[in-house]
């Protein structure tokens, strides 16, 4: 497993003398919200060690150096999953060389699929908590020798900043999307969720359904950052009818919705004034 630390060095290399304390990760589909900032680099993951190949339709594998009005970011189009890996640590590795590299505040989103049932597609749900199912049943991206990054046993009640949730609902409010606030269950994927498991879940409390976020959240605030997330709602889960569910009409929801996503974030970053 490759040093996150090699990972930083490049980024530091590339950011040069303003280093981007904000970082934000798109999900499937979404690699679009980086037409909101002003670019001024972007590497290809494979550029970075430590950043995941991608495999996956939406996730590019492109990292950009950015600016939303004059704060710098790092805009990341696509991240590494379970499902891919079979391995949590390539996850915590693409997070901590962000960290790394001087990232304290990280913005993530996903594509999920609704398990509320107020919530439509294209919907956004502000992320209040999450029920991270892998991490329960023993795929957690802490496990091992703890990194000195942080604790052993870090707490994770308040994971989700309450300010930066109260700033992504008014940012997108004002982009014109359905906001709702909720918790998201991540389950470890790749296979859609069936009717009776997505019945389970909504039972257990969650809101939306998806196969990511939860263990970047998990690794970010062992490290001490702040973190704030958001689904967009491309599905109902459990849908019996074929070809709802696929992935192919997941990006094509999540990427109609790209735009305004990435407005929003872009605002949320340049009003915390945090260069």
């Amino acid at each position: 497993m490759i040093d996150a630390a090699c990972g930083a060095e490049v980024l530091r290399g590339a950011a040069g003398v303003d280093p981007p304390r904000w970082a934000v990760i798109s999900g499937s589909g979404l690699s679009g919200i980086v037409d909101a900032f002003d670019v001024r680099r972007t590497l290809g993951y494979s550029e970075v060690p430590g950043f995941p190949v991608a495999t996956v339709a939406g996730h590019p594998g492109r990292v950009s150096l950015a600016k939303a009005s004059g704060v710098p970011v790092w805009i990341c189009q696509g991240r590494p999953h379970f499902y891919e890996h079979g391995d949590m640590r390539p996850i915590a590795s693409f997070v901590r060389a962000l960290l790394d590299a001087g990232v304290t505040r990280l913005l993530l989103t996903n594509a999920a699929g609704a398990l509320n049932p107020q919530y439509r597609p294209g919907d956004v749900m502000v992320i209040a908590d999450h029920l991270f199912l892998p991490g329960l049943t023993g795929h957690h991206p802490l496990l091992g020798p703890n990194d000195p990054r942080g604790e052993r046993f870090p707490a994770l009640a308040g994971a989700y900043d309450l300010s930066l949730r109260a700033a992504l609902s008014q940012a997108l409010g004002h982009a014109g999307l359905m906001v709702r606030e909720g918790t998201y269950a991540m389950v470890a994927g790749p296979s859609y969720e069936t009717p009776a498991e997505t019945v389970l879940l909504r039972r257990l409390g969650a809101d939306a359904v998806g196969m990511s976020t939860a263990p970047e959240v998990v690794v970010a605030r062992h490290a001490g950052a702040t973190v704030g997330a958001l689904s967009t709602i491309t599905n109902v889960a459990g849908n019996d009818e074929p070809g709802d569910a696929g992935h192919s009409a997941v990006v094509d929801v999540a990427s109609t919705a790209a735009p305004r996503i990435g407005a929003a974030l872009a605002a949320v970053v340049w009003q915390s004034g945090e260069g």
